[in-house]
């Protein structure tokens, strides 16, 4: 019997493992590796006979979306209390005091940001990660006075046409995160130590 290969390689690492388990179970492989390859892709490699990769290939094929995402642009606004001692702030020397009106602070990769300013961009840093990763992924953020909630909106671009989504999170008592974040850590410790669970 002849030995071959096969891989898929996924712009998702929760999609990765769904393609991984699909790959697995649809025919007699092994898999020689499965694992992040970089921010926010995995790969899937499998070893087996011609047919049975033949169809595992197949199966892991239709266990993945279809369509290709082309672009990622999120605009976060932010109230200017939340940006203050943000790293690219200190170091680049801008001072938010007398701010008027909207300003853009930053434009760029997602993984710049997330060293500038790494205590304002966690649903960008989860956006990237679930799509086409953090140095694909482009952030704009816009410091704007008087504003009272975090605020982002997600622009996706692909084959499928495009979808934008906006979210204005109110603010915790830090005010550089949103209490959605507070609710959905608690939520996700929860999830992990009750034994008892409905839907998914």
């Amino acid at each position: 019997m002849r030995e071959a290969i096969g891989m898929i390689e996924l712009t998702s690492i929760g999609i990765g493992y769904k393609v991984q388990d699909a790959m697995l179970k649809a025919a007699d492989v092994a898999l020689v590796l499965g694992r992040t390859i970089c921010s926010g892709k995995y790969i899937n490699l499998i070893t087996g006979s011609i047919a049975a990769i033949e169809a595992s290939m197949a199966t892991g094929l239709d266990a993945a979306p279809d369509g290709v995402i082309d672009h990622i642009t999120i605009t976060t606004r932010k109230p200017l209390r939340s940006l203050e001692g943000a790293p690219f702030i200190v170091e680049n020397g801008i001072s938010l005091e007398g701010l008027t009106e909207e300003t853009e602070l930053y434009s760029g990769p997602v993984r710049e940001a997330m060293r500038g300013f790494p205590s304002n961009v966690n649903v960008a840093a989860c956006v990237s990660m679930a799509g086409i990763g953090a140095d694909e992924t482009t952030i704009r953020i816009l410091a704007v006075p008087g504003l009272e909630r975090n605020s982002h909106t997600i622009e996706v671009e692909g084959e499928f046409g495009s979808l934008t989504i906006s979210i204005a999170n109110a603010l915790s008592e830090n005010p550089k995160t949103g209490r959605l974040t507070a609710m959905s850590i608690i939520r996700t410790i929860k999830d992990l130590i009750d034994p008892f669970r409905i839907g998914t």
